[in-house]
């Protein structure tokens, strides 16, 4: 659309404004967009506005000087919700948990771990960009959403200065980040994967970095109970497309993924659960409808559309075992896709997955 052209207009005319253009497309909102910035960035802070949100300037310019007296590496504000005006605003989804955190005063994620439950909305937080700098932190890149959920532990859990102060500063769009429509079946299926993918990032995260602290951990587990959690119950309420029929593998997936990082923490399950009893009650619930299977079938296509569909039809056929098949596609030019997505429509242990051309080895892997 035209925003470039708006942006660059404005450069022309206040020499304070740079406008810069990507030279890829990628799926994310922030990632490869916040980094080009942040790498050509002078500040001494760096803010990073979401495009629909609404900040108060002279709240922004109150966390500048806020920042300078108390030496902080963050800095956060807190933030409302609207839909149409900021006038009839509401309160932030977490505001539980701001009320958990003590304010004006400089503190850290060891002290208070509960600055790790806030929700990651970017328009409120003011970063030193020295610290970004001397801490190596950038947004991941790629094509998947809610980069910031990333950013934000990996930053929270760096900083040894943090300083909450209780006035608001944005006023965040209210969206559904997540619209299970049948039609936006694609859009749905990244949106979904890109929350698996931050936690499984900031999962290898803590491993790699916090294997023996327990708090970050405890943290990590509220996540993936409330947020992840959150997301897969919403998805298991779309009562039909593709979404609906990947309902028993989205649960199967929520297990795995919790047991896993489980394992790996310096948590037992017993204490665990005592601190989540709705963690618990998920693993029970969920672990119920996971299907027992002799067999997963993975086949990378690419360009196979006059012959695939035989060979599919003859292993539904002929194999004896209960199995399900992974089909994926890797960027074919033909009529691979539509051979592959009309078998996974028809048969429910056949699912067609769609990838970039990056050969054989990643679409196995994926």
């Amino acid at each position: 659309d035209s925003s470039f052209g708006l942006a660059r207009s404005m450069s022309q005319q206040d020499p304070r404004v740079k406008a810069s253009r990507l030279t890829s497309f990628t799926l994310g909102v922030v990632g490869v967009a916040a980094n080009t910035a942040l790498s050509m960035s002078r500040g001494k802070y760096v803010i990073f506005l979401n495009p629909s949100d609404v900040l108060d300037p002279g709240m922004l310019s109150e966390m500048v000087a806020r920042a300078d007296d108390d030496a902080s590496a963050i800095t956060i504000c807190n933030a409302r919700l609207f839909e149409h005006d900021i006038a009839n605003s509401s309160d932030m989804y977490d505001a539980n948990v701001w009320q958990l955190l003590k304010m004006d005063s400089i503190q850290t994620s060891a002290g208070n771990p509960s600055l790790l439950s806030l929700s990651p909305l970017l328009s409120r937080v003011l970063y030193l960009r020295s610290f970004l700098v001397d801490n190596r932190l950038s947004f991941p890149e790629g094509d998947y959403f809610f980069e910031e959920e990333q950013f934000y532990w990996n930053s929270i859990l760096r900083a040894e200065r943090i300083l909450v102060v209780d006035k608001v500063l944005a006023f965040h769009h209210r969206a559904e980040a997540l619209d299970y429509a049948p039609e936006h079946q694609l859009l749905n299926a990244v949106k979904l994967a890109s929350h698996f993918l931050n936690a499984q990032h900031i999962g290898y995260s803590l491993a790699n970095h916090y294997c023996n602290i327990a708090y970050p951990w405890e943290q990590f587990f509220v996540y993936t109970s409330t947020v992840l959690g959150g997301v897969v119950d919403r998805a298991l309420s779309v009562r039909r497309g593709l979404m609906h029929k990947y309902k028993a593998k989205l649960k199967s997936i929520w297990v795995s993924t919790v047991r896993r990082w489980l394992d790996l923490s310096p948590l037992d399950w017993d204490g665990l659960v005592q601190l989540r009893t709705d963690l618990r009650s998920r693993m029970v619930l969920y672990g119920q409808s996971q299907q027992r299977l002799e067999l997963s079938i993975v086949v990378p296509c690419h360009n196979v559309g006059h012959y695939i569909g035989s060979i599919l039809s003859q292993m539904l056929r002929t194999l004896k075992v209960s199995f399900e098949v992974f089909l994926v596609d890797d960027h074919s030019v033909d009529d691979t896709w539509a051979v592959i997505s009309r078998y996974e429509r028809l048969h429910p242990n056949v699912y067609a997955v769609s990838s970039a051309r990056f050969g054989a080895g990643y679409a196995r892997n994926l």
